[in-house]
C-alpha cells in the first residue's frame, strides 16, 4: 500500500512539472510578447499551435504502446527539461516556438503513459482516487507557476545569458543564473530544473513494469488504431465523448468573458480574477473525484457531472446578477472537471490490453474538440451575437455525450 502511494505521488509530481510547462504562458502573454519583442498575436498563435498538438496523440500513442510506461514518462521529462534549459540559454522567438511545441508533444505522450501506468499499477476499485491525484496536478501546476512566473518575468531588464554551459557548471552557478537572467529565460530555467528533478524522482521511485499490450507482434500503422478502437463500441463512444466534452466546454469558454463583460460591465481586472474561480473549480472537481468516485462508481459520477454541466451551459445566459453568474460558472468548472477526470479511470478499463492507444485517441479527440469548439463558438457569436444560442447548442451536444456513456460504456472493473 505504501509503495502504491509513493508511486502515485511520484507520477503526480512528474505531471506537475509537465503541466507547469504546458500552462505557464497563458496568464503572461503580453509580458512574453514584450520580452521576445513580438506582437501578442504571434505569441497567441504559438500557444494555439502548441494546444493543437494533441491531434497527433493517437499515432504517438501507437508507438508508446510498445515501451514501458515509466521509461516513456522519464524520457518526456528529460526531453522537456533539456528543451527548457536551451530556451533559457538562447532567448529567441524561433527557439521559443520550437520549445513550446516540444512541451505540447511531451504532454500528449506523457499523459496516456501515466494513465496506463497507474491503471496497470492500481486496482480498478481504487483507480478513481489514483488518477484523480494525477489529475490534481493540472490545477496545482497553475497555482505554482502563476506566482513563480510572475516573480521571474518581472526580472526583464537584465542582459540575457550567453551559454547553457553555466547551468551545468554547478549549484552556485545555477543559483547565480536563476537570479541574474532575463525574466522569460529565468522561467524556462525554472521549468527545466523542475522537469529534470522530476525525471530523477520518477526514475528512482516508480517501478518499470512489463508492457501490457496485445500489439507486441503486429506491424504499427495508423490503420491499426482504427482497427483496435473500431472493434469496440465502448472505445468508440469513449473517444467521441472526449471530443464532445472538450468541444462544448470550448464553445462556452471562449465566449463567457464577452458575455460577462457585456452583461455586468466588468473591468479587465475583474475579468482576470475569474481565473481564480476556474482554478478553484478545477481543484474542487478533482478532489471530488479523488474522494467519492471509487465509492459511488466512476460511470455514475461521470454521468452526474456531464448532466450538471449540460444544465449550467443553458442556465448561465439567464443570469440576472453577477453573483448568480459566478456561482453558475464555479459549478460549471467543478462539474466539467468531475466529468472529465472521473471518465479517465472508467475509460482506462475499456481496452485493458491497449490502454495507451485508447487513451491517446481520447486525448486526440479532446484536442480536436477544443479546436472545433473554438471555431463553432466563435461562429455562433459572430453570426448571431446570441450567447443563449451558444449555451443551447453546448447543452444539446453535451447530452449526446451523456447518452454515449450511459448506453455504451460499462463499469468493466467492477
Amino acid at each position: 500500500m505504501l509503495g502504491t502511494f509513493i508511486t502515485i505521488i511520484s507520477v503526480a509530481i512528474g505531471r506537475i512539472a509537465i503541466n507547469m510547462a504546458r500552462r505557464f504562458p497563458y496568464p503572461f502573454v503580453p509580458t512574453i510578447a514584450r520580452q521576445l519583442d513580438v506582437s501578442v498575436t504571434t505569441v497567441q498563435s504559438i500557444i494555439a499551435l502548441q494546444a493543437s498538438s494533441g491531434i497527433v496523440s493517437p499515432p504517438l500513442g501507437l508507438v508508446t504502446e510498445r515501451y514501458r510506461r515509466r521509461s516513456v514518462m522519464v524520457s518526456m521529462l528529460l526531453m522537456m527539461g533539456v528543451a527548457a534549459l536551451i530556451a533559457g540559454a538562447f532567448p529567441h522567438l524561433i527557439i521559443f516556438a520550437g520549445v513550446m511545441m516540444i512541451f505540447g508533444l511531451g504532454k500528449v505522450i506523457f499523459d496516456p503513459a501515466m494513465y496506463s501506468y497507474l491503471a496497470e499499477k492500481v486496482p480498478y476499485k481504487r483507480r478513481g482516487m489514483a488518477l484523480g491525484v494525477g489529475e490534481l496536478s493540472w490545477a496545482v501546476a497553475l497555482f505554482i507557476i502563476s506566482p513563480v512566473g510572475a516573480v521571474l518575468l518581472a526580472r526583464s531588464n537584465v542582459p540575457p545569458i550567453q551559454s547553457l554551459m553555466l547551468t551545468l557548471a554547478g549549484q552556485e552557478q545555477l543559483i547565480a543564473l536563476m537570479t541574474t537572467s532575463d525574466g522569460l529565460q529565468a522561467v524556462f530555467i525554472f521549468l527545466g530544473v523542475a522537469c529534470l528533478l522530476s525525471a530523477g524522482f520518477v526514475a528512482l521511485t516508480a517501478r518499470n513494469y512489463p508492457i501490457i499490450s496485445s500489439l507486441n507482434n503486429q506491424r504499427l500503422s495508423l490503420g491499426l488504431i482504427w482497427q483496435v478502437i473500431g472493434a469496440s463500441s465502448a472505445a468508440k463512444a469513449s473517444v467521441i465523448y472526449s471530443f464532445i466534452v472538450a468541444l462544448t466546454n470550448e464553445i462556452i469558454f471562449i465566449n463567457y468573458g464577452v458575455f460577462m463583460e457585456n452583461r455586468f460591465t466588468l473591468t479587465l481586472a475583474l475579468l482576470g480574477s475569474l481565473t481564480i474561480i476556474i482554478s478553484a473549480g478545477e481543484v474542487i472537481g478533482e478532489i471530488t473525484v479523488i474522494t467519492i468516485s471509487d465509492r459511488i462508481g466512476k460511470r455514475r459520477l461521470t454521468l452526474i457531472g456531464t448532466a450538471i454541466v449540460a444544465l449550467t451551459y443553458v442556465l448561465l445566459p439567464f443570469s440576472d446578477s453577477l453573483t448568480m453568474a459566478l456561482v453558475i460558472l464555479f459549478v460549471m468548472f467543478v462539474m466539467v472537471e468531475v466529468a472529465v477526470v472521473s471518465s479517465v479511470p472508467l475509460i482506462s478499463e475499456v481496452l485493458p490490453n491497449n490502454r495507451v492507444i485508447l487513451l491517446s485517441a481520447v486525448a486526440g479527440g479532446a484536442s480536436v474538440g477544443r479546436v472545433s469548439g473554438a471555431i463553432i463558438g466563435g461562429a455562433i457569436m459572430a453570426w448571431t451575437g446570441n450567447f443563449l444560442l451558444a449555451g443551447l447548442v453546448a447543452m444539446l451536444i453535451t447530452l449526446v455525450g451523456f447518452w454515449l456513456i450511459w448506453r455504451y460504456v460499462p463499469e468493466n472493473g467492477d
